[in-house]
């Protein structure tokens, strides 16, 4: 994507595991996802992927203007707090 990755706050990562479970997809997928675009990261190599909760549930409704909010920082945006949990989210780390 043109954009860079989302930005990941510590309560809102998931395992690869945890986000193919939640989506219904496979964890190749989920890595490829992260790959191409930008919703999860990994701190090393070797070490394992962190996702976006709210970034993967963004992608698996194909809600790209709410994934661009997202990348932009926009947390308060409509778009992006329909994902968002209002118990874990307090803003980007």
């Amino acid at each position: 994507t043109a954009l860079g990755p989302v930005s990941i706050v510590l309560r809102d990562a998931i395992s690869i595991k945890a986000a193919a479970f939640l989506c219904r997809v496979s964890t190749d997928t989920i890595r490829r996802w992260c790959e191409r675009h930008g919703i999860g990261r990994q701190i090393a190599a070797n070490t394992p992927w962190r996702v976006s909760k709210a970034a993967v549930l963004m992608l698996t409704a194909c809600d790209f203007a709410a994934l661009d909010a997202f990348r932009r920082g926009e947390r308060q945006s409509l778009f992006v707090r329909q994902y968002l949990d209002p118990s874990t989210d307090r803003g980007a780390a």
